[in-house]
């Protein structure tokens, strides 16, 4: 209950006299909450390119490995045996590459690939420049690739 009676300016004075019920335990609920849920962090276009480069570099990584367990041996070898066979076969002729097994083939194949599209993904990195021609401004330039690439043979 309550009581109530008018102090000396007029104002209403109300005297509370229960005490608020405690709840009971299985009246909680635990919520997660969901602010945070679908928050993207904000990243300079740099640092993205850098993040993508990590992540196209872990995954021939993951590649090469996953191809090396074809080859026969102990698995600590696998990794080197693979990369001599891949020198091995990207220095014979022609003649010579069609006396190989088709599998071999297309592991060394599939690891040259792999290098070209690492040096494609560093002679593509970005760095930023001043701009010349806007001074307090500054351009996103890509590294020049020609320097970078691999000499990896190529037949007709």
């Amino acid at each position: 209950g309550t009581s109530s009676s008018l102090d000396s300016d007029g104002l209403a004075k109300v005297h509370v006299l229960t005490h608020p019920r405690l709840v009971h335990a299985s009246e909680i609920t635990v919520q997660q909450p969901t602010v945070l849920e679908h928050a993207q962090p904000v990243l300079t276009p740099t640092e993205r390119l850098r993040r993508s480069d990590d992540v196209i570099f872990q995954a021939l990584l993951t590649k090469q490995t996953i191809l090396a367990q074809f080859l026969p041996g102990d698995k600590k070898g696998r990794t080197e045996e693979l990369e001599k066979l891949t020198e091995l076969l990207g220095g014979l002729a022609v003649a010579d590459l069609k006396q190989r097994d088709c599998k071999e083939l297309a592991m060394s194949a599939i690891v040259h690939g792999n290098r070209l599209l690492d040096s494609i993904n560093q002679g593509m990195n970005a760095r930023k420049e001043a701009d010349e021609a806007n001074p307090g401004a500054s351009l996103l330039v890509l590294d020049d690739a020609e320097k970078n690439l691999p000499s990896v043979p190529c037949y007709k």
